[in-house]
């Protein structure tokens, strides 16, 4: 009944429904680009607007881009919080020097085509102890740059951990060469 009454109300004012529908676009981006909205409660606002009749909203999501783990894992030579972007060779090689730098003998950057991606790091820096992890969950085009969206995890305070100092870190190669703002934003 509900939905045949919000119907009514987009057949009987087109004008009011032209009105209202790049706001409830503008609406959707606003929450999508701050965090208010998961993509999966925006996919499904936007199926129930399609429902009652106002297109073009799911469109208004962001693109996720492709990204793929170069490397992982909890000892690092990047000692301090730092989440950085590589956009070229000389970046890279300058980054992987210092991820690498433990190490005695450290093993050359793997290669990565910068034609077709770009590197994005996350290192938490030195931890206490073992449990804490890094790890990038996606990545996000937008109209004011990239979204590098992340999880920190630490210890639950149950279980025996490694007490020991870990660098825990995640250096993925996203799809498409960035020139743009890229942000990091730790999700809950």
């Amino acid at each position: 009944m509900m939905l045949h009454r919000q119907n009514l109300i987009f057949e009987r004012s087109p004008k009011f429904a032209a009105q209202l529908i790049p706001l409830l676009a503008k609406f959707m981006c606003v929450a999508v680009c701050l965090g208010a909205v998961t993509q999966v409660e925006a996919t499904n606002l936007a199926f129930r607007f399609q429902e009652i009749g106002v297109a073009g909203i799911s469109s208004m999501q962001s693109p996720q881009l492709g990204f793929q783990t170069v490397t992982k894992g909890y000892r690092s030579g990047v000692r301090t919080p730092l989440q950085v972007v590589a956009r070229n060779q000389n970046e890279w090689e300058t980054l992987w020097r210092q991820h690498a730098s433990m190490d005695a003998t450290p093993p050359p950057p793997p290669t990565i085509d910068f034609q077709r991606y770009t590197v994005v790091g996350l290192f938490l820096g030195d931890k206490p102890t073992g449990g804490y992890e890094a790890e990038i969950t996606r990545a996000e085009s937008s109209n004011t740059g990239v979204l590098i969206l992340y999880r920190e995890r630490s210890p639950s305070g149950r279980g025996l951990l490694i007490q020991s100092l870990t660098q825990p870190f995640h250096i993925v190669q996203v799809t498409g060469a960035i020139d743009s703002r890229v942000i990091f934003r730790r999700e809950l």
